[in-house]
């Protein structure tokens, strides 16, 4: 009775699993052939240092000359060669593992695992799928009109000795029909940020959004083909998953902090633009924003005070406070922004000062003589971290 072998249906998922069985396959070879090598290479090593030290092939029939032995000059042509032969030999071994060692896949996604809540929180209903199969494995397999993102997790993934954080390079695909675009880049970042992921843009390229390059369903000038399959490409480096509280040698604080707060507060509105001065009448450490809707206004912030105590048990808690003054930003709209901001960054990780725990802004003053009043804030930050 004949037997009947059933098709899979030819969708995302499928094609990736095809692809990770294919690669299982090979890495089972690769690591056989890396085994074979790296077996020899203890012996073939010591041997070479055994010639080194004097004792090869060579230098034994030497020793028998020099003891009156009458071995005929063919003896030490065979020696020069069995000790050049091992010496070739241990570099070609050394060469040969080092090429396969690069193409062994690691039996795990754990960073491209670490990333995946990141794109599933900004494109719900999405399918995101963690992979170690390269894309050359599996795009000739997924259908017309598939919707979903693939992350490659690159094959050289470094693990920290000391904290056992996982690092390396992901690169996202974005599968989608031609009226789709990609996530956001500065989007797709602050959400890393705020789930602890370390990530940041390793590709500049510049695709159907800033930072994305559209490799699939395009022509050479970038027109998108509507019937076609569009696949976008980003890669990221991935520096680790924060699983507990930052190292932090010594904290630094300074007017970058609220820098970083004065963006975070105004980039929802696509016209705003946020200007660092460093000199001139506003002083170090101010920022003039302009925003179409409202016209100018200026948000002032002075240097930094910080405090910071150490417990018995090595947690550090920095406390950051920063004289903040705006002209032109009306109170209830700052106070609003400030309280969003302080949501959306809870525990995220700022470099120099640890994860946030909590962000106050408490009003002091009004200086009467504009539109909206120039206000006077205090606003003060607590990050904690581990004292090395």
């Amino acid at each position: 009775m004949a037997t009947s072998t059933k098709i899979k249906p030819r969708t995302l998922a499928n094609a990736i699993a095809s692809a990770e069985e294919r690669i299982q396959s090979e890495a089972e070879k690769v690591r056989s052939d890396l085994a074979r090598f790296t077996d020899a290479l203890p012996a073939l090593r010591q041997t070479v240092e055994d010639i080194k030290d004097g004792i090869g092939a060579v230098s034994e029939v030497e020793a028998a000359w020099r003891k009156g032995e009458d071995l005929p000059d063919i003896e030490y042509a065979v020696a020069l060669g069995k000790d050049r032969m091992a010496q070739v030999r241990k570099e070609s071994y050394e060469r040969q593992a080092k090429a396969l060692r690069s193409r062994l896949v690691p039996d795990h996604v754990l960073l491209a695992e670490e990333v995946a809540p990141v794109f599933k929180a900004l494109l719900p209903g999405v399918e995101v799928i963690a992979t170690n199969a390269p894309l050359k494995d599996w795009s000739d397999d997924v259908p017309t009109g598939t919707v979903g993102v693939v992350l490659h997790q690159h094959p050289d993934v470094q693990v920290n000795p000391y904290t056992g954080v996982l690092s390396g390079k992901v690169t996202a695909y974005y599968l989608r029909a031609a009226l789709h675009r990609p996530v956001n880049v500065e989007t797709l970042e602050r959400s890393a940020k705020t789930r602890k992921v370390i990530l940041s843009v390793a590709s500049n390229e510049v695709g159907d959004e800033s930072a994305w390059s559209t490799i699939a369903g395009a022509d050479t000038g970038n027109a998108i083909d509507p019937e076609a399959l569009v696949i976008d490409a980003l890669t990221m480096r991935v520096d680790g998953v924060v699983d507990a509280l930052p190292v932090i040698l010594k904290v630094d604080p300074s007017s970058s902090t609220m820098f970083h707060w004065v963006n975070r507060m105004f980039d929802r509105d696509p016209s705003t633009a946020v200007y660092r001065h460093t000199s001139g009448e506003n002083g170090p450490g101010s920022w003039t924003l302009t925003a179409g809707p409202r016209g100018a206004f200026r948000v002032v912030s002075h240097e930094p005070t910080v405090t910071e105590e150490i417990d018995d048990a090595g947690t550090r808690t920095a406390v950051v406070t920063v004289a903040v003054n705006t002209v032109n930003v009306f109170r209830d709209d700052f106070a609003s922004y400030f309280s969003e901001a302080a949501t959306n960054d809870a525990g995220a990780v700022t470099v120099g000062l640890g994860s946030l725990k909590e962000a106050r802004l408490e009003h002091v003053s009004t200086t009467e003589g504009y539109a909206a009043g120039a206000q006077n804030y205090r606003a003060t930050f607590t990050y904690e971290s581990r004292a090395a």
